[in-house]
């Protein structure tokens, strides 16, 4: 049975009906339950226990059979225990009647019920099988009792010779039981003999067969009327998704008229456009009224809404009271003769764990100095303590690079930036001006390499589960120029831009591993071969560009996939003016900076779920100077290195 009232149907109506006609003095428990019956409900226990307590009777019957011949009343009475017939008026109400019908079907009122018994070959009769429900009327045929009826108390002998009895006489062989609700209790009426089963004296006009009433299951009347109306045509619409209008064009029936939307809030058009939407995920079923060849017809139409990948990611927060806890997601900008705009966003694939972001950064710009610094740093996915890895990189470079820069660098600066112009061969001073950083930003990496050992043996664990990589760029205005300088370790990417020129320079080298989609992590191992350290070294200089971008690979990945798009103008035109610049206003005096820059990590890729980080330094354009139309400035880069010598760069 449905276990909704509001959705039981009328097989469920008549098994109702049919347990208020067998069991009607109440629930009953069945003495033993069969495998696979455990989850029966109330009333089917009830039919069960009475289908047993039937049975067992019976079988009770065949062990005591008495006489053959002995039509007395004690077998009469078994007879009418065993298939359940009630022999009180307390136990009337729904009593199946001789002709068919029940009590219920009679009419309200007393009236005289009579039940017609005659047994002849110990079975009974059609006239009384036809008063019972199919079910009971199925009993009366047991295969494991006696073959000659279901009561053993009946005698089956063959019927011997009589004499038809006169008139008036009593005919043992019929007698007719009458129970009337209002005659006081008295002897059984016996003045209608015969083989014709006995008639209520009530007017029965009334209760003749409508030849327009539906019946179903176990010959029980439908109740209401008839439903005319055919079965809907079913039709499957396509598909749609969600965050997406929806749209869909149904064929083949005209004037078509929706009935029920289903919840969808979708409209269909005469010529049959479904359309609206956005929709939540979800299958939604709608009710159609429409033409088909001239005739009307009913359609039920089906629509599956898929959900949107984005929406099938949980963001489970991290537990910030951990040790070692780090924020899901970080923000800075700071402003000196550039501004400094960096964020950094957990990945999906950390936040559908509720795991830590592994990334981290930290930035710099410095009024007085006039350095401008972007650190960013990914920790390992696979190291268990690497976003705390990422964390020492970043903190330890900051602590040491501006002291660093202020005792080696500013110094010489000037005079290295003026040296270019009158430098005979651009590879010898590139040579000599990475020399003059080699202590600097490789030493400040190396700091942190110590670093990170140094917190692992004092937490008694590996180096190895620190983990990270590490992206160092600094830039200075120098007269009318910018000094950038860059130190990588591992994967993720530097560059600088130029939108009016069209031109992009990438500061740093692909870093990968000794397998395919490996990458290398920050480790005292890697300062050994100095040669090797310097290839890690870049140095540009140039009058101006649109930004300086340090980047995790959560960002080089989704945005450039290979290292020629990365080095490719048309792609960074695209990130810039296509798809960073119109999400996010770049300028600190947004208030909603922050909401934007973090909004925007947070696109999507296809399979791109890391940590995202991107620190973008942008320049704040100076007064144009007054011969900026009599000469042209040499600029450089490292592009420019590669080309000039082979063996400074690569």
């Amino acid at each position: 049975m449905s276990p909704d009232p509001d959705e039981r149907t009328y097989d469920d109506l008549a098994f109702e009906n049919m347990v208020k006609i067998l069991c009607h003095t109440g629930p009953r428990v069945p003495e033993h339950v069969p495998d696979g019956m455990e989850n029966l409900t109330e009333s089917e226990l009830t039919v069960l226990a009475y289908l047993q307590d039937v049975s067992s009777r019976r079988r009770a019957q065949t062990d005591d059979e008495p006489e053959a011949g002995a039509a007395s009343a004690e077998p009469l009475a078994a007879l009418v225990s065993a298939i359940g017939v009630p022999t009180s008026d307390d136990d009337l109400p729904n009593a199946a009647l001789a002709d068919g019908r029940t009590g219920n079907e009679a009419g309200s009122g007393p009236v005289a019920q009579t039940l017609a018994i005659a047994p002849k070959d110990g079975e009974i009769g059609a006239d009384e099988a036809r008063g019972l429900p199919s079910e009971m009327a199925s009993m009366t045929s047991d295969p494991e009792l006696p073959e000659g009826g279901n009561d053993a108390s009946v005698d089956v002998s063959p019927e011997p010779e009589v004499t038809p009895p006169a008139a008036n006489t009593t005919d043992e062989t019929a007698v007719e039981l009458t129970l009337d609700d209002e005659a006081p209790d008295g002897p059984v009426r016996e003045d209608m003999a015969g083989d014709a089963p006995a008639q209520s004296p009530t007017d029965d006009s009334g209760l003749q067969e409508d030849s327009s009433m539906i019946i179903g299951p176990g010959g029980i009347p439908k109740v209401g009327p008839a439903n005319t109306r055919p079965d809907p045509e079913r039709i499957n619409l396509r598909n749609g998704r969600t965050r997406q209008p929806y749209v869909d064009v149904i064929q083949g029936y005209n004037d078509i008229v929706l009935r029920d939307d289903g919840g969808t809030g979708l409209t269909i058009a005469l010529d049959g456009t479904v359309s609206g939407g956005p929709l939540p995920a979800g299958e939604y079923t709608m009710m159609l009224d429409a033409l088909r060849f001239g005739q009307s017809v009913s359609l039920r139409a089906r629509v599956s809404i898929i959900a949107d990948p984005r929406d099938l990611w949980k963001n489970i927060p991290s537990d910030q009271n951990a040790a070692l806890a780090k924020p899901d997601e970080a923000f800075d900008s700071q402003a000196a003769d550039a501004v400094i705009i960096a964020a950094s966003k957990r990945g999906r694939s950390h936040a559908q764990e509720g795991k830590y972001r592994d990334d981290h950064f930290r930035i710099c710009a410095n009024t007085e100095t006039g350095w401008h610094i972007l650190v960013v740093a990914d920790g390992a996915g696979s190291a268990e303590l690497s976003r705390e890895g990422s964390r020492i990189a970043c903190d330890t470079v900051m602590d040491v690079l501006p002291q660093l820069l202020a005792d080696l660098v500013d110094p010489n600066l000037d005079s290295i930036v003026a040296d270019f112009d009158t430098a005979s061969e651009p590879s010898a001073w590139f040579q000599s001006t990475k020399a003059l950083l080699y202590p600097v930003l490789p030493k400040a990496a190396l700091h942190a390499a110590h670093a990170i050992e140094k917190q692992a043996a004092g937490h008694e664990r590996p180096a190895q589960e620190f983990a990270t990589t590490i992206v160092i760029a600094v830039s200075r205005q120098v007269a009318d120029k910018w000094f950038t300088a860059s130190f990588t370790v591992g994967d993720g990417g530097v560059a600088v831009f130029d939108a009016e020129a069209a031109r992009v320079d990438v500061l740093c080298r692909p870093d990968s591993g000794e397998f395919a989609g490996q990458t290398r992590f920050l480790a005292t191992s890697e300062f050994r071969e100095a040669k090797d350290v310097l290839e890690r070294l870049f140095v540009d200089l140039r009058h101006g560009f649109t930004v300086l971008a340090a980047m995790t690979d959560g960002i080089t990945d989704p945005k450039f996939p290979t290292d020629a798009l990365l080095a490719k103008a048309d792609s960074w035109t695209a990130f810039w003016d296509d798809d960073l610049c119109p999400q996010v206003w770049l300028h600190p005096d947004n208030p909603n900076l922050k909401e934007e820059m973090l909004g925007w990590l947070d696109f999507w890729s296809r399979g791109n779920h890391d940590d995202r980080t991107i620190a973008l330094m942008i320049p704040v354009p100076p007064e144009p100077p007054a011969d900026a139309g009599e000469t042209q400035a040499t600029e450089v880069s490292v592009a420019d290195q590669a080309d000039d010598s082979g063996a400074a760069d690569t």
